[in-house]
């Protein structure tokens, strides 16, 4: 009965949320302040909170290894099964092939089902997991030489990137020099 009351809490909470949106509580410029809480707030204080009284082991450590080990060696063998089809192909299955991201998905359910060690284990694994990923990254387009101040992978198929407060001001001073001016008797 036990398991039935948490999963129902959990739907309950996805029911809410559905509810919120369609009573039209919120728009969709609340998205970006939602998920900023529940990146910067949220998720690392259930990770603080499921840090707090557990050693990490060796072991652990040797779990985020393998995650590692195992997203390169996706990479690899998508890389080698794409070769006929072209670099584009290769890209392609390479950048897709290489991410679990169960962070802000999977970390409330293992933390509600299974307890902080579960997620603790997650993410020992989700460490490797990003590290290959972020690695890619910028071995292919030199990410980290950009002036970037976080990087979100929670989406499969894109890469999202936060600007520094100088790198967003002259990406939209150019924006505006690029804007097409209106010809007279335009709409």
């Amino acid at each position: 009965m036990d398991l039935v009351v948490k999963a129902g809490t959990l739907v309950a909470i996805i029911a809410l949320g559905y509810l919120v949106k369609r009573l039209g509580w919120l728009r969709g410029e609340d998205f970006r302040v939602l998920s900023t809480i529940a990146l910067r707030i949220t998720l690392p204080c259930a990770l603080i909170v499921s840090f707090d009284s557990f050693e990490i082991t060796p072991s652990l450590l040797w779990l985020s290894v393998f995650a590692f080990v195992v997203v390169c060696g996706g990479q690899v063998v998508t890389w080698i099964v794409e070769r006929r089809r072209g670099p584009g192909a290769q890209a392609f299955g390479v950048l897709n092939v290489s991410s679990f991201n169960i962070g802000l998905f999977v970390i409330p359910y293992l933390g509600v089902f299974l307890g902080p060690q579960a997620v603790v284990i997650a993410s020992m694994f989700d460490v490797g997991n990003a590290l290959a990923a972020l690695s890619k990254l910028d071995r292919e387009d030199r990410l980290f030489s950009r002036d970037i101040v976080a990087v979100d992978m929670r989406l499969p198929d894109r890469l999202t990137v936060q600007l520094s407060e100088d790198a967003a001001r002259a990406r939209e001073d150019l924006f505006k020099e690029k804007k097409p001016k209106k010809k007279a008797g335009d709409a």
